[in-house]
């Protein structure tokens, strides 16, 4: 019983649960049409409840507002309708249980527990409503009292097949499934169950077996979140082929948004075919246009996959526009931005979106990766006062990073301002003494600046921490200050660095002495410089 007190509806398993294929003010103007001016109260409300219902099937969280608001108008224009008392509990029951509620969400919805079984006393909706409330507050054993009650009244009432369906979908899955089966029978929902049917036929079959599972079930009961939810556990057993079919499946079925999404993912991702993702992504955005409630960041999400789709057909102007669109769309959602920056990078076509990275820095200067970006593209370029403007941005927001401070650093070394380039390093040893790199690089601006006896003595901690900058020390012109002077010429030997620079060698240090700025696959740490 424990299961049911997550109250999780897993409609959508994917980056983001989208709208169905209707906007909700194409349903509303629909249930207005037919409901007519002369339809009853109650009829008025069991419109506004089966839009409700539709609506939190689509798990949109601006569409769950608006499921509230149909929710609270139903009970609103039929105080004697239970349905709508029951539905508007159990939304307050599953927002206070994920955290997006307090306290008075769990009283309210209580008190509609109570107000169910007082507007219909010949059903055990209002009961199985108060079990959930008590299992959410840990009263299991008043809770299992009062479901065995009302489970003895109506042993074969739909509602009661339904709420087991729900209720053992984890703790025993082949009753949830069995229960789901008879509920549908007697014409209760699919859709409305299919979070719970998906969660037993998991359990039941474990994770790698799920798939075949889910695609039997949902080829008996077709519905599109089982299809969508069948596609995805193919996915994650690498069936490529079985995955677009049971994909293709859902769209069929009016999963218009989300199972598209994850399909052109899956074809530019895994199965190599980059164009059909990118002209799928094309319609969905055409689609997505028309819904008036969708998020910014939902639409960025769709934008952005359509910019990699491009990106990786190498459609570099239409990579280019989706990318522009998605970062606009992006101002405060820092982990897109970085996934942009990221994959645009891995291409090398990070220079492409530079005029949309300044826009949305300028915008929102509180986004790291953007400057780093612009860091980037700006070391490419060989423009390390840009670079070093970048990075001090970045510096700004994230002081403590001993890497920002080294990539300020190289950028100063490279446009030769030792002594500013010095000081970043100096910085950056404060704050991580153990990183034997950043020894190194201060030994080499030391010597760049004739400071030979600091130079000699950063250079020992250096070597000490690391053998390959050891060999490093032999053939690197940075330090030549040290291996041309008698006094350390010795001192360098007990090191056991050469002090002999061989023509070959020169040249070949001299082609490989300029460090350029990188990232590594996440954005989170910037290498630079020497090797490390």
């Amino acid at each position: 019983m424990r299961a049911l007190r997550r109250n999780i509806q897993l409609c959508s398993i994917g980056f983001l649960a989208l709208v169905a294929q209707k906007s909700p003010n194409a349903f509303a103007a629909e249930a207005a049409q037919q409901s007519g001016f002369n339809n009853s109260p109650s009829q008025k409300a069991k419109k506004l409840v089966d839009l409700a219902k539709l609506l939190l099937a689509n798990a949109v969280p601006e569409e769950r507002s608006l499921a509230e608001q149909h929710l609270v108008e139903a009970t609103r224009i039929c105080r004697t309708c239970p349905e709508a008392y029951a539905e508007l509990g159990r939304l307050w029951l599953t927002d206070y249980s994920l955290g997006r509620a307090g306290l008075s969400a769990l009283q309210r919805a209580a008190a509609m527990a109570e107000s169910s079984k007082e507007l219909e006393p010949n059903s055990p909706v209002g009961e199985y409503l108060g079990v959930e409330v008590l299992l959410t507050i840990g009263r299991q054993t008043e809770a299992f009292r009062l479901y065995t009650s009302a489970r003895q009244v109506y042993p074969e009432h739909i509602e009661t097949l339904a709420f087991d369906a729900r209720l053992w979908a984890e703790v025993d899955p082949q009753r949830a499934l069995v229960a789901a089966q008879n509920a549908i029978s007697k014409g209760y929902s699919v859709q409305e169950l299919s979070p719970w049917i998906g969660n037993a036929i998991v359990r039941a079959h474990g994770e790698e077996k799920s798939g075949e599972a889910l695609q039997r079930f949902a080829e008996v009961y077709p519905d599109r979140w089982l299809w969508h939810r069948a596609a995805m556990a193919y996915a994650g057993q690498k069936n490529w082929n079985s995955a677009k079919h049971a994909f293709e499946r859902a769209i069929a079925l009016g999963n218009t948004l989300e199972s598209p999404l994850q399909l052109a993912i899956l074809e530019y991702k895994e199965m190599k075919t980059p164009r059909a993702a990118a002209q799928r992504l094309e319609a969905l955005i055409k689609v997505i246009g028309a819904q008036r409630l969708l998020s910014d960041d939902s639409r960025a999400l769709v934008e952005s996959h359509a910019a990699f789709a491009h990106l990786a057909a190498n459609d570099l102007p239409f990579a280019k526009l989706h990318a522009e669109r998605a970062l606009e769309l992006s101002i405060s959602n820092e982990a897109r931005v970085a996934q942009i920056v990221e994959t645009f990078r891995d291409s090398n076509q990070l220079a492409l979106i530079s005029s949309a990275l300044q826009r949305t820095a300028l915008n929102n200067p509180l986004l790291e990766d953007a400057h780093l970006a612009l860091a980037m593209i700006a070391s490419q370029m060989k423009d390390y006062q840009s670079t070093v403007e970048h990075l001090s941005s970045a510096i700004a927001l994230a002081p403590e990073r001993d890497d920002l401070y080294s990539a300020r650093g190289q950028a100063s070394y490279l446009a030769t301002k030792y002594e500013i380039a010095l000081r970043d390093f100096e910085t950056a040893i404060k704050q991580k003494p153990e990183h034997a790199p950043y020894h190194y690089n201060k030994a080499c601006l030391l010597s760049l600046l004739g400071r030979k006896s600091e130079a000699f003595e950063s250079l020992k901690t250096a070597v000490f921490m690391s053998d390959i900058l050891r060999d490093q020390a032999g053939t690197d012109s940075d330090l030549e200050n040290l291996r041309r002077d008698k006094e350390f010429e010795s001192r360098l030997a007990q090191l056991g660095i050469a002090t002999q620079l061989s023509s070959v060698k020169k040249a070949a240090q001299d082609n490989n002495s300029q460090p350029a700025i990188s990232g590594s696959t996440t954005l989170q740490k910037v290498r630079v410089g020497k090797p490390e």
